[in-house]
């Protein structure tokens, strides 16, 4: 390893200090299509402040998908109580050297597994299988790691938001209440789901937009509980500009485009160019499972930034990878793509200056996922599979000089690594 770990009692007070600091939150209904931006409810966190604030100086921490297999999810499980700790401890130490920012995860995968059985799935070119896709979900402890861990919100519309149905989807907005991790895009009706997730961060009232662009599946339980999709796109982009005025910064977090793609397609530059003109300062895109590249542009309000995919935060996929060694087959994707590891924390940095929104240049602390599944395979099992995400310098040294490089060309030259 490149650095030696820091004591358990100092990430224990780390962590308690990351878990204390404030991040109020608040769900506010977004209007109908059509609806005078003025006439919606404003219950600001501080005070009924009805335009931007002065003094708003915001750092936000992005990182991309959380999304657990049923490899993986049984390999943490396998663990004992403290399997999701361990899981996201890599994450919480470097979380916690920027205490001030607002942290960012797109939850992949609901929080309860009882309503439809896990499944591995199967990719169009596997021959010997039908394809369908894999059935997700973790349980209630997860949402008490990432609280713990620094996580201070999620976006909840993807494609696997109906992996357990409406009431899973229901159970994971009530487990993550219940701890104080901020979410967006899911709500009672179609209303509550494409309405912000309104939270008070360095002196800045953030509005948190998730949208999706597809589906695995439907749910058909019934009371519905509703995730945000961009079907409903004049939905989703009145909601922007009904909180716009309202808001010093506008995040919109956006699972999109198709899995282990090389880039962004046309149609999704164009998706985030209308983002961006109906009031986005910050587009976190996910989805590929793959980094895609940082762009930075003009808005209608200053700078803004647009972040195509954040690949993986941490995952079961690319669990056959080994330094140095090209995939062995093209069948299961998932398993064989290394790119599928790497992940970064984004940072953007956001200011208000003379009323125009200023983006500092941008830096991201590379990531990785270990994954120690050949080994356990090659032991037997006698070896237990254990999977953590860790800063990409804790890595072997012949794992960090071959993904840093890699990383850096996926996000392109507006980015500088740390």
């Amino acid at each position: 390893m490149r650095h030696t770990s820091r004591s358990a009692l100092l990430s224990a007070v780390c962590l308690l200090c990351a878990c204390s600091h404030d991040v109020r939150a608040e769900r506010v209904p977004a209007p109908r299509v059509g609806d005078p931006a003025g006439e919606r409810e404003q219950s600001g966190t501080e005070g009924e402040a009805e335009g931007p604030a002065a003094g708003c100086a915001l750092e936000l921490l992005a990182t991309g998908d959380l999304v657990l297999n049923q490899v993986a999810t049984e390999a943490v499980l396998a663990e004992g109580p403290s399997g999701y700790t361990s899981l996201l401890a890599g994450y919480a130490q470097t979380r916690r050297t920027r205490p001030d920012a607002l942290a960012y995860v797109n939850l992949e995968h609901p929080l309860v597994q009882d309503r439809r059985e896990l499944h591995r799935g199967w990719p169009r070119l596997d021959p010997e299988h039908p394809a369908s896709p894999p059935v997700l979900g973790t349980t209630p402890p997860l949402a008490d790691a990432l609280r713990a861990a620094g996580v201070n919100v999620v976006s909840l519309a993807n494609n696997h938001s109906y992996d357990q149905d409406h009431d899973g989807l229901r159970r994971t907005t009530t487990e993550l209440t219940r701890v104080g991790v901020a979410y967006a895009g899911a709500g009672e009706t179609e209303t509550e789901a494409f309405a912000p997730a309104w939270i008070t961060r360095g002196g800045c009232r953030v509005a948190f937009f998730s949208f999706t662009d597809s589906f695995n599946r439907r749910a058909s339980d019934d009371p519905p509980f509703v995730a945000a999709h961009l079907a409903r796109r004049p939905l989703a982009l009145s909601a922007l500009r009904a909180a716009r005025p309202h808001a010093d910064v506008l995040v919109v977090a956006v699972h999109w485009g198709r899995d282990f793609s090389p880039g962004p397609r046309s149609d999704l530059r164009r998706l985030a160019d209308a983002l961006v003109e109906a009031g986005a300062d910050v587009v976190l895109g996910t989805g590929p499972h793959v980094l895609h590249s940082v762009e930075r542009r003009e808005s209608p309000r200053g700078d803004a930034v647009v972040a195509y995919s954040l690949g993986n935060f941490v995952s079961g996929m690319g669990r056959a990878y080994r330094a140095g060694h090209p995939p062995r087959s093209v069948r299961h994707p998932a398993n064989e793509v290394p790119d599928a590891l790497d992940a970064v924390l984004l940072e953007v940095e956001v200011s208000l200056v003379a009323e125009r929104v200023r983006i500092a240049p941008l830096h991201a602390i590379p990531l990785f996922t270990d994954n120690n599944w050949l080994a356990h395979r090659e032991s037997g099992g006698t070896l237990p599979h254990l999977i953590r995400v860790r800063a990409l310098s804790d890595m072997p040294d012949e794992v960090h000089a071959e993904r840093r490089p890699i990383i850096a060309r996926a996000l392109g030259p507006e980015v500088t690594l740390r």
